[in-house]
């Protein structure tokens, strides 16, 4: 593995800050940020390139899920019957019987059937050790109604799943208030507010 110079984790600071900082970008802000600090863009980019061959970078679109529609996110805690996950029947078409298995399958393979193709993303699935749950499941979604229906229909029948917690996220300290069109959800209509306001 490729060992880090003080230049390459400047470089790597600047680009966890702003993920989406472009090459060319990047000298300058580490000049603003601490002038000792400064990298001339030669260096930028061949350490850049470097650390692309070394896999600790890597080039790719980024999506913007909200912009994408995946409007609505969730984290599921699942609890899982160990005994039951370890053995899957003769006719059980799916083979996992470790929860990294487990994990594996809910993020590459539930999305993709037909009730929830191109309405939900499953953005990521965590092994959790001394938690109240065995895994987590960061779920985006179209609709709060999809979201239900992959964790009763989905989740809820996969063997070995005991039972599931679920919370709407609604703010984060990266992307700010979760919710219709990535922003704090609003009424189109102020005299509903007023209304809803007045009766309670």
């Amino acid at each position: 593995m490729m060992k880090l110079s003080d230049k390459d984790e400047t470089i790597l600071s600047c680009i966890m800050k702003e993920p989406r900082v472009l090459l060319a970008d990047i000298p300058r802000k580490l000049k603003e940020a601490d002038e000792k600090n400064a990298i001339p863009y030669p260096t930028v980019q061949r350490r850049v390139q470097q650390m692309i061959v070394e896999g600790i970078l890597t080039r790719g679109y980024v999506i913007d899920y909200a912009k994408a529609g995946y409007i609505f996110r969730w984290r599921v805690g699942v609890l899982i019957d160990q005994i039951t996950l370890q053995k899957p029947g003769k006719d059980d078409k799916y083979k996992y019987t470790t929860q990294i298995d487990l994990a594996h399958h809910i993020q590459r393979e539930l999305p993709h059937l037909p009730e929830f193709q191109d309405k939900l993303i499953v953005n990521d699935v965590f092994v959790l050790l001394g938690g109240v749950a065995d895994l987590t499941v960061d779920v985006f979604a179209k609709q709060d109604k999809i979201v239900t229906e992959f964790i009763i229909n989905g989740l809820r029948n996969l063997r070995g799943v005991k039972d599931t917690s679920s919370a709407k996220l609604a703010y984060s300290s990266k992307y700010g208030w979760l919710g219709q069109n990535g922003g704090e959800r609003e009424s189109d209509n102020k005299e509903d507010d007023i209304e809803s306001a007045k009766s309670s």
